[in-house]
């Protein structure tokens, strides 16, 4: 297992996280939207990733976090720009979660649509909303827009 390091931040809808692996620090392998408080959020990340530690944040988890903030400040923010490491992601789930980080801001989306926009058929949208379930890069890859 790839040791994680960790970066709590605060946001307007609470403690939030962001994640990458040592030996690629110019990556995130997850963003992580708050738990009930900052501790409950702990617990939650030890159980998925055991080898993970709070350290000092990179650069790109430092952005991160700085436009997730924002983001739930209001702001429109386009977090397309954050490099993200998609490590096992399934290929269904990796082309959903590109198809859905390339909705511009301010625009919406169905799980149809989405389906479309990856070559399947509309009998996909269901899949496409449990893909999107499972996002491990919430809210830098939106699970709703």
């Amino acid at each position: 297992m790839r040791p994680v390091g960790l970066h709590l931040f605060a946001t307007p809808i609470g403690v939030c996280a962001v994640g990458w692996f040592d030996d690629d620090a110019a990556r995130l392998c997850g963003a992580w939207l708050p738990d009930a408080d900052a501790q409950h959020l702990r617990v939650r990340l030890a159980r998925w990733l055991p080898a993970a530690r709070e350290t000092t944040p990179t650069a790109v988890a430092c952005a991160a976090a700085e436009g997730i903030t924002a983001l739930l400040h209001g702001e429109r923010r386009d977090l397309r720009e954050i490099a993200l490491d998609w490590g096992d992601t399934p290929a269904f789930e990796r082309r959903v979660w590109e198809a859905a980080r390339a909705i511009d801001p301010g625009r919406t989306c169905t799980y149809g649509e989405l389906a479309a926009a990856i070559g399947e058929g509309p009998g996909a949208a269901r899949a496409v909303g449990q893909a999107l379930g499972r996002n491990r890069f919430a809210p830098i890859v939106p699970c709703h827009r």
